[in-house]
């Protein structure tokens, strides 16, 4: 699992064998149960790491198949018509290496 902040302040979060979540924390003060998990609608998991720079999510994932195909490397993922919805994704480099420590070598 992995967490990024995005510009808004909610998490986002990686099942490392699954798909991609945005965390709405509570408000300060508030009952713990107010905190929103939603499935981002965007065909790429598997990651073992994510950053939030530039208005994108970049997401390391680790998988030889991956989601709809997207298997181990770099990826950016962005909103481009502004209605805070992740909805494309840009392949910027692939990776060879698999298993739980794969990715990081190439770093």
């Amino acid at each position: 699992m992995s967490l990024a902040v995005e510009g808004k302040g909610r998490l986002l979060a990686s099942d490392q064998y699954g798909l991609l979540y945005r965390i709405q924390p509570p408000a300060l003060g508030a009952a713990p149960t107010t905190t929103q998990v939603e499935k981002l609608d965007i065909a790429l998991g598997h990651a073992q790491g994510l950053f939030w720079a530039f208005n994108s999510l970049y997401v390391v994932v680790n998988s030889e198949e991956g989601v709809d195909g997207r298997g181990s490397g770099l990826y950016r993922v962005l909103d481009t018509d502004g209605d805070d919805e992740l909805d494309t994704i840009k392949h910027l480099t692939t990776f060879e290496g698999l298993g739980s420590l794969g990715p990081y070598i190439r770093f």
